[in-house]
């Protein structure tokens, strides 16, 4: 099934609930709740007709307009973006993945004139509070789109309902997954992995610094297992989560305070820890590591593994299926794909 996308052209009712198809099958993948589903294709269907190559009326191709599916204002919040990951910004895929890094990052989604939402994105996409379509849909234009009215908003419910009734929603094809980025998206790398110079000579760095405030939060950058969280004078406060979707171990240290258990089950974006600056650590930082076994090339637990640089490990790709089975092996380190994205297979190329 492919994207209905012509240039600046309202499609039909129909055709939207086509593209709403789409829409289901990739947020399904991500583990977005049936009902929040419809509820953003009923508000996309009053922003956009669910065509993602769609300007708003009456401003020609003004970049400081809307654009895309939920009509992005300015339009440049969308294409700086997509043009940072190497992607199309007029494809119905990247404003998807677009979309699903919003609710990880928990951005655009907050208090707008219509006041305070319950909860964040992330909430809104999982319904944690198992609302019905019609609240889900009006939370979406209350405190993500916020028009300077609400007199869409009995449309917007319609549309959501006919999805919730004659959509599928038995999970897509494959998608892809791309690890996230464990801390804020504006938080700087201050010192790589590798050989570094630490004013004493050298040492080899097995990870990536990330320098933040004080209690900034950490978040798993893939779905997982806790396998450590507890405390050493060189690693401080520090959490190892084993990941349930490829053969890899992330470290999170020098933490103020860990906000897991051993045993807990973490999904990728869930904070796991505030950054400080406890152990070995010289200012508040996030030390993140990625390796084959739990301590790497430690061999405190009598495991010898392998650690491998983050940033490349971040821009890697896993392929997934969005039904939610097994998972297969990593794939090809693919730094253009960012966060969820569909396979060519299933929609086309893009």
């Amino acid at each position: 099934m492919a994207w209905i996308a012509p240039v600046d052209t309202i499609i039909t009712e129909d055709q939207s609930l086509q593209n709403a198809q789409i829409v289901a099958d990739l947020c399904m993948g991500w583990g977005w709740d049936k009902a929040s589903i419809c509820a953003l294709c009923g508000n996309m269907r009053a922003e956009s007709w669910i065509n993602p190559n769609i300007w708003e009326f009456g401003y020609g191709h003004s970049l400081q307009r809307g654009y895309g599916l939920v009509q992005w204002t300015p339009a440049t919040k969308l294409m700086d973006w997509a043009a940072g990951e190497g992607l199309d910004y007029t494809s119905g895929d990247t404003q998807m993945a677009r979309i699903n890094y919003e609710t990880i990052q928990n951005i655009q989604w907050g208090p707008k004139i219509y006041g305070t939402p319950p909860y964040d994105f992330r909430s809104f996409a999982l319904n944690t509070n198992n609302n019905d379509v019609a609240t889900l849909t009006e939370y979406f234009i209350r405190f993500y789109e916020a028009p300077a009215n609400l007199s869409s908003l009995p449309a917007r419910i319609a549309f959501a309902n006919r999805c919730f009734n004659e959509l599928s929603f038995s999970g897509g094809g494959t998608i892809t997954i791309q690890p996230l980025k464990p801390v804020y998206p504006e938080t700087p790398i201050t010192s790589p992995f590798g050989y570094r110079d630490i004013g004493i000579g050298t040492n080899d760095h097995l990870g990536t610094d990330f320098g933040g405030a004080s209690g900034d939060p950490i978040f798993a950058t893939m779905d997982g297992t806790v396998v450590r969280s507890q405390f050493d004078s060189s690693r401080g406060n520090y959490v190892i989560v084993q990941h349930s979707q490829d053969s890899y171990f992330s470290t999170y240290q020098h933490n103020l305070s860990n906000s897991v258990t051993v045993g807990q089950v973490v999904n990728r974006g869930d904070t796991i820890a505030l950054m400080g600056t406890t152990g070995d650590s010289t200012g508040v930082h996030l030390h993140f590591a990625i390796s084959t076994t739990p301590y790497g090339s430690y061999a405190d637990d009598g495991q010898v593994g392998i650690f491998i640089d983050p940033e490349i490990y971040l821009a890697s790709s896993i392929f997934v299926d969005g039904g939610g089975t097994d998972p297969q092996t990593p794939t090809s380190k693919i730094p253009a794909l960012l966060h969820l994205l569909l396979s060519n297979q299933l929609y086309g190329a893009w």
